[in-house]
């Protein structure tokens, strides 16, 4: 970058720090000096998502957006994203990633809405972590030494496409008996959260609740974070921040089914989900991230099992919904689908923010 430009983009840089998105910003300048190709560089670099309107080629229904609602910011907005096809970075889903990042102990809330410093958070989430260790070694008896592999072990076993928990991982002679009360401890603890095969999805998940699969979630995402962040001693504010707006990739399908187990737990549901392999006849596999039971207005308000399946992309399929339904048919109710795109119902199948996941 040539030492104009560069001055130039330290000044928008500064602009935006100062702002903090309360101001827009007029560019100023001689033709062909590079005023747009910095603008939008700078957009691109700076923001999850950006909008270019050219005047000299927009289209008078464009133009008219900009006299005609003016005085309504959210149409304005909505009819833009729609025309360009862009979708515009939404402040609800800017907070929910936030909340990701940083998690639900008190300690680090406080911290965050009082310095907002990533790394001063990350120091507070290091040290809850060091105070479950020493609980764990503390507390946990005869079984501690299983705790903590279960807990050493949490961010690569969620870091798998199936996200069930692979014993054999934790030694070539351990079984699942051998550690059931150790997930019982780390579960009553408030630790983790503990999410059950249920091989055969009725009104009474529990009916066939299979614990010898489970898939074991972080009660806290935030700590989560924390956990897979934790090579080095410290994690600074400038990481935490370019995973923020994307330009740094995390485990976003880790993080993303992890919150949602968190909120469907603290909405007062014990975790299922549903898994099954089948090598003769495909339209057996499937997965399905999470079930929970609720009233279908399609059966009189009868109790249904909705499966749930939570996508951190925005570019997916359906199929493992749709075998399900084929499968269990009239014991099934709405098929939700939990992604970071806005409301969308089609037929059964409702798409829903990712931060509505704690109205399931």
């Amino acid at each position: 970058m040539e030492t104009f430009e560069r001055k130039a983009y330290e000044k928008l840089a500064s602009w935006k720090d100062s702002s903090q998105g309360s101001t827009a910003l007029l560019i100023e300048g001689a033709r062909r000096v590079g005023k747009s190709t910095i603008a939008e560089e700078f957009g691109r670099r700076n923001y999850a998502s950006y909008m270019l309107v050219d005047f000299s080629k927009a289209p008078d229904d464009v133009l008219g957006y900009f006299v005609d609602l003016r005085n309504d910011l959210d149409a304005f907005f909505m009819y833009l994203s729609s025309f360009y096809g862009v979708e515009l970075h939404r402040k609800a889903m800017r907070l929910f990633r936030e909340y990701m990042l940083v998690g639900g102990m008190p300690q680090a809330v406080s911290k965050y809405v009082e310095t907002h410093d990533f790394s001063k958070v990350d120091n507070v989430k290091r040290n809850i972590l060091r105070l479950h260790r020493q609980d764990i070694s503390k507390h946990g008896g005869s079984d501690r030494i299983r705790i903590t592999r279960i807990f050493d072990n949490l961010v690569s076993q969620l870091s798998k496409k199936e996200k069930k928990f692979n014993i054999t991982s934790l030694g070539k002679e351990a079984k699942t008996r051998d550690y059931e009360d150790a997930f019982f401890w780390l579960s009553d603890a408030s630790i983790t959260n503990d999410c059950f095969n249920s091989t055969d999805p009725s009104v009474g998940l529990s009916i066939s609740e299979d614990h010898s699969t489970v898939k074991c979630y972080a009660a806290d995402t935030g700590l989560l974070t924390t956990l897979a962040l934790a090579d080095s001693e410290q994690t600074g504010s400038n990481l935490y921040r370019d995973i923020l707006l994307e330009r740094i990739e995390i485990n976003e399908g880790m993080l993303a089914e992890n919150v949602v187990a968190q909120l469907l737990r603290t909405n007062g549901h014990r975790l299922f989900f549903y898994s099954r392999s089948d090598r003769d006849d495909p339209s057996n596999r499937m997965e399905i991230d999470f079930l929970i039971v609720e009233p279908y207005e399609n059966a009189a308000m009868k109790y249904r099992v909705s499966p749930i399946e939570v996508k951190s992309s925005k570019n997916y399929c359906t199929v493992s919904l749709d075998k399900f339904k084929t499968k269990f048919d009239k014991k099934v109710g709405t098929r939700y689908v939990l992604h970071p795109k806005p409301l969308v119902v089609e037929n059964d199948v409702v798409k829903l923010p990712i931060y509505m996941a704690g109205l399931l």
